[in-house]
């Protein structure tokens, strides 16, 4: 499928999006779950295909636990924010 590279915008989010749902190792389709949109959809936001509604960025950051902002950052690495992190478990005792 094409990729219009003067797309800027969409090329950087969908980087992030994708770096994001690897590190926490979700599948296209468990995000696109989670965010209330297609898997489809998913695929062509990473791959800088579609342009993504204010909306539906809004839904994918809380997916993800970032900010909007953070998809939208060229060459930022978004780390999901601590609140989205499930509690660590006590280390086991001795």
């Amino acid at each position: 499928m094409y990729t219009n590279p003067n797309n800027h915008a969409a090329l950087v989010a969908g980087r992030n999006i994708r770096w994001l749902r690897q590190q926490q190792r979700l599948t296209q389709a468990a995000l696109a779950d989670a965010a209330g949109i297609g898997q489809t959809y998913v695929g062509q936001l990473e791959r800088g295909q579609k342009n993504a509604t204010l909306d539906v960025l809004s839904a994918l950051a809380s997916a993800l636990g970032v900010s909007v902002a953070a998809l939208l950052q060229p060459g930022a690495r978004a780390r999901p924010s601590r609140r989205s992190r499930p509690p660590l478990a006590p280390p086991p005792a001795a």
